[in-house]
């Protein structure tokens, strides 16, 4: 039996545009870690003509870090290389980088992420998936210095992204088990909400560059005029989800009363029954996975009509608009119960 499908537009999503004579910058003691573990992550895209080899997602520190406490986080476009740059104050930097190949083709959006763990190593995700580390123990020093934080540059002149970043987010004092990238990937990639929870900050670019966190840190925008915001989305793009016929037996397909009762000029009631009823369906999900559950969600966020398939392989069943908010039952582990209330539009 084939599968399920459903297509959405995603949410709406801005973002911050790079294009190698700007960069943001914070002066902010808050983004001195210590001796904390830290991590970062961005959604990014990288514009083919990026002219530096080696570009800074986000940094707190001097240019080389030689002698010097901070840390750099950057990729490399040639080698397509995420990598780490960290010094406690010691003659030279210590580098941690992934093997070539390990960010996309540029050109391509994808989420990166490093962890690092102070007294063990740098782990760098993309997608959600692991794509290597190295230890960084003999960095276990204090990176706090006087540089400000900086995103997307190190000046209008070296290190700088070309492209877009849709969010960046901060987050210090703890690691995160491995297990959460890949689910918090199938949030990102089918287009939920985004969420701050109890990170140091997230810049979400939303026309803005001002943190969405309660704590409200504000970017600077270092160059001539002022920032520019792009699309992440394209015009018309679409998000297409197929799921497993995991929803079960007994599901409720019916109609809405689009009748009209209309009264007559001698003040007695008649209905007008309309000849094309819009129907809907209630359709109840058994024991499904995070990736399901993050699709489920970011359709109904996207508040646009949703094109809804039964079966895959057969004529589309009907337009419809996920009524409500897909309520997750909690069965076991990551596994829900869910039901989807949605009604043709």
């Amino acid at each position: 039996m084939a599968k399920g499908k459903i297509i959405y537009p995603p949410l709406a999503s801005p973002a911050i545009s790079l294009d190698g004579a700007h960069y943001l910058s914070l002066a902010e003691a808050a983004f001195n870690v210590g001796t904390q573990d830290f991590g970062v992550d961005a959604l990014i895209y990288i514009n083919p003509a990026v002219a530096d080899s080696e570009c800074w997602i986000a940094a707190k520190g001097v240019t080389d870090l030689a002698n010097a406490a901070g840390w750099h986080w950057y990729y490399k476009k040639t080698s397509r290389r995420l990598g780490l740059r960290i010094n406690d104050g010691g003659t030279t930097a210590l580098v941690v980088e992934t093997a070539d190949n390990q960010i996309p083709a540029l050109a391509t959006r994808f989420w990166a992420r490093v962890q690092a763990d102070r007294d063990g190593q740098a782990r760098f995700y993309v997608n959600g998936a692991d794509v290597g580390g190295g230890s960084i123990a003999a960095k276990a020093g204090s990176l706090n210095n006087s540089e400000p934080l900086k995103i997307g540059g190190n000046t209008d002149a070296l290190n700088r992204h070309q492209g877009l970043i849709n969010f960046i987010r901060f987050d210090a004092g703890r690691i995160l088990p491995d297990a959460w990238h890949p689910e918090e990937w199938d949030r990102i990639r089918y287009g939920c909400i985004p969420e701050v929870a109890d990170f140091l900050a997230r810049w979400n670019f939303a026309s803005s560059l001002t943190d969405a966190s309660a704590n409200g840190y504000i970017l600077m925008w270092q160059g001539t005029g002022d920032p520019v915001y792009s699309p992440w989305y394209e015009d018309g793009e679409v998000v297409e989800y197929l799921f497993a016929k995991n929803f079960g037996y007994g599901h409720k397909p019916g109609y809405l009363d689009l009748d009209d009762r209309q009264r007559m000029l001698d003040a007695s009631d008649f209905t007008y029954p309309h000849p094309n009823p819009k129907r809907t369906f209630l359709l109840p999900f058994k024991n499904i996975a995070p990736e399901q559950q993050a699709a489920f969600t970011a359709a109904w966020a996207s508040k646009q009509p949703v094109r809804l398939y039964l079966d895959a392989d057969r004529p589309q069943t009907a337009i419809i608009k996920i009524i409500t908010y897909p309520l997750h039952e909690s069965v076991f582990s990551d596994r829900v119960n869910a039901e989807l209330d949605m009604e043709e539009v």
